[in-house]
């Protein structure tokens, strides 16, 4: 609260929202960075739970909805 006033921070995926999904092999890691917020995360990755080859499965929920794939 600031000044009695609550604050709030959307801080979750919106319609509109550009998430860059980074597969880091090397590292056995996925990063994510949510570009409208600033922020970076990164989830390890078992590679005894899930060996190579790793298996994407994304859901787009609205019909504007896109992923772009660069290499």
């Amino acid at each position: 609260s600031v000044s009695g006033h609550r604050v709030h921070h959307d801080r979750g995926i919106r319609t509109g929202d550009e998430v860059t999904m980074i597969l880091d092999c090397d590292n056995a890691q996925i990063r994510f960075e949510h570009h409208r917020i600033n922020q970076n995360s990164r989830l390890p990755v078992d590679l005894h739970k899930c060996p190579f080859p790793w298996k994407i499965f994304i859901t787009l929920r609205s019909p504007n909805d896109s992923i772009r794939i660069l290499v």
